[in-house]
């Protein structure tokens, strides 16, 4: 899969000041985010967006995940200057789920569903001949 973004997801425990993986609440949370589509409407700047995501499981190989903190990816075709929204579509998400483990008391009240998204850069190079960018 080709992916333009990365998602870490995390449990902040303010009481203790650690990131928390008690009773797999991650993982949980992973499984209502990823593989389904969400739409939602970001409102930034008086302009309402409209924008669907999609989170999909990563595997890294041995070598990567040691340098890749996420393993949610998404390719996501929106035009540059659009983190903004895709940031505040993902919080939504999560506010969310973590509503949803609160009211069933799966989620400790300190307890707060932190993230990440990271761009990967492309592995675009220079061909120096023909003046023109090409994938390798």
């Amino acid at each position: 899969m080709d992916y333009t973004h990365i998602l870490c997801i995390k449990v902040w425990s303010d009481a203790g000041k650690f990131v928390t993986s008690y009773n797999n609440i991650v993982n949980k949370i992973k499984d209502l985010i990823t593989d389904i589509e969400f739409t939602e409407t970001v409102e930034l700047d008086g302009i309402k967006h409209t924008i669907s995501i999609t989170w999909v499981k990563q595997i890294w190989d041995e070598k990567l995940k040691n340098v890749i903190i996420g393993d949610l990816v998404s390719n996501i075709k929106y035009s540059e200057g659009s983190d903004q929204v895709i940031y505040k579509h993902t919080e939504l998400i999560l506010q969310k789920i973590q509503k949803k483990f609160e009211k069933s008391n799966t989620f400790q009240p300190n307890w707060e569903i932190i993230f990440n998204i990271v761009k990967p850069l492309s592995k675009t190079k220079l061909n120096i001949n023909q003046g023109e960018l090409y994938r390798y």
